[in-house]
């Protein structure tokens, strides 16, 4: 027998070996790290922020126009206004800083009205409100007043 030979194919078998329990161990240290540094990312409450301005940029506002909440909507925006109809219907007009390809998304947060949205001078939407009469159920909560109504703006981008 040969013991060279044996010494040899040993040392090739032991270094294979090492080389990929070393590549393994890299593999998974590597990817421990990265996990770690998204896990601080998604856990950091600045970037969620910052997330949610850029991914879905929103609003609540009243129906004096004045803006209760921002969620990064105020910076397209540069007006609300508001006009009351005798027909118990509201007007909204969003101004836009820039032209707005998709029309943003109005949603009533307190009450329920049909919306219906259309461009309006220059940049502006044009939303028409007109409520919709529903029958209180027995237990069932009254909606606010008119005037302490909310509304969410998303603006689509």
């Amino acid at each position: 027998m040969n013991w060279q030979r044996f010494k040899e194919a040993g040392r090739i078998v032991l270094f294979l070996v090492t080389s990929i329990v070393a590549f393994v161990v890299a593999y998974y240290g590597v990817t421990s790290f990265v996990d770690s540094r998204i896990e601080k990312q998604i856990n950091d409450a600045d970037f969620l922020k910052k997330l949610a301005r850029n991914a879905r940029p929103s609003l609540v506002f009243d129906v004096k126009g004045s803006i209760i909440a921002d969620m990064g909507a105020v910076s397209y925006i540069t007006n609300i206004s508001i006009s009351e109809s005798p027909n118990d219907s509201l007007t909204k007009v969003i101004s836009p800083v820039d032209f707005l390809a998709v029309e943003p998304v109005l949603e009533p947060l307190d009450g329920r009205y049909n919306i219906q949205g259309q461009r309006g001078k220059k940049f502006d939407w044009v939303f028409n409100l007109s409520g919709i009469s529903t029958r209180l159920r027995e237990g069932s909560a009254l909606p606010p007043p008119r005037e302490k109504q909310r509304f969410r703006l998303e603006i689509i981008h």
